[in-house]
């Protein structure tokens, strides 16, 4: 299983790549890209060099791996001074988990068009790395285009968990809710396929587009569309609701934010909220604990929140 890990927001100066040889195991080289100045030092004092691990000689992409320094976490690639046989990658949607093998230089390549997907942990051996996160029921298989060429991706559930025997829809629109914007609206079936028709939707996915990277999401509660541009931002916001409380998380990538949504009861903020405060938005605005929590197979750094009205009166 998919070992625990936190994440660390990662703000502050200009992002460097920075490398270490010889981890996690001899002979593999791993790498992470960085603007935190507090972690950065932090990652330097164990051995950690500004540049690339193949500058260092190590030109294979391996998966990838998790590191702490201090209490600062990572997800970080691996790469090695061989080949292997096949890469694992996987991505996120809806209730599913859908997993591909493919070469090194493919699981690069991909990762830049298709920011949706992510490394498989290095360790993974075989090719379905969606089974070795959880989602251990097989459900379908479906051919999908990726750049320009036609892979099987390997669709997986929760036991338990709903399944489908067909891809889903998708449709989108590029200039909404701003001009820099693409919406995307997911899975659409009856009568909201007219409805998004009528406002000009097509059917596709942002990430076809210049907008590949997810920004957040815009509507009322319940009627929401994702919304992506095209350049990431420093971090995702999410949130919760638990009883009277509202959680909120921050997570570090498209990718991740996708895993976590899919594989938990978190959902994205409103892409306007670029620091925070989407708990707030709410009306939940009193801070009444700061921790590390476990969302899946994250332990994230969470906030709850309730509303200011609970303490009065």
């Amino acid at each position: 299983m998919m070992k625990r890990m936190a994440v660390t927001l990662l703000i502050g100066i200009h992002a460097h790549e920075y490398y270490k040889e010889n981890v996690p195991e001899f002979d593999m080289c791993t790498e992470f890209e960085s603007g935190n100045g507090d972690a950065v030092s932090k990652a330097e004092k164990t051995g950690y060099k500004k540049g690339t691990c193949k500058d260092a000689g190590y030109k294979y992409v391996q998966g990838a791996w998790s590191a702490d320094y201090a209490g600062e976490f990572f997800i970080e690639d691996v790469y090695g001074k061989k080949e292997r046989a096949n890469v694992t990658m996987m991505h996120y949607y809806g209730a599913e988990c859908g997993d591909i093998a493919v070469s090194g230089p493919e699981a690069l390549a991909i990762r830049q068009e298709h920011p949706e997907f992510m490394f498989g942990l290095y360790y993974y051996l075989g090719d379905a790395p969606c089974m070795d996160n959880y989602f251990d029921i097989f459900e379908r298989s479906a051919n999908e285009t990726l750049l320009n060429k036609t892979y099987e991706v390997k669709y997986h559930v929760k036991k338990g968990g709903p399944q489908r025997a067909v891809a889903p829809v998708d449709y989108h629109k590029v200039g909404f809710p701003q001009h820099d914007r693409c919406s995307q609206k997911n899975n659409v079936t009856g009568d909201m396929l007219q409805k998004l028709k009528h406002q000009n939707y097509t059917e596709g996915r942002c990430v076809s587009t210049d907008f590949k990277f997810l920004d957040g999401n815009f509507g009322p509660v319940g009627n929401t569309v994702d919304v992506y541009a095209a350049k990431p931002r420093d971090a995702l916001h999410m949130i919760s609701y638990e009883g009277e409380e509202c959680v909120e998380i921050q997570v570090a990538s498209t990718a991740s934010a996708l895993a976590v949504r899919t594989a938990s009861k978190f959902d994205l903020g409103s892409y306007y909220r670029i620091a925070g405060g989407m708990c707030a938005e709410y009306g939940y605005d009193k801070l009444v604990n700061e921790s590390r929590e476990d969302v899946w197979t994250y332990m994230f750094p969470t906030q709850r929140f309730v509303k200011f009205s609970a303490f009065i009166v």
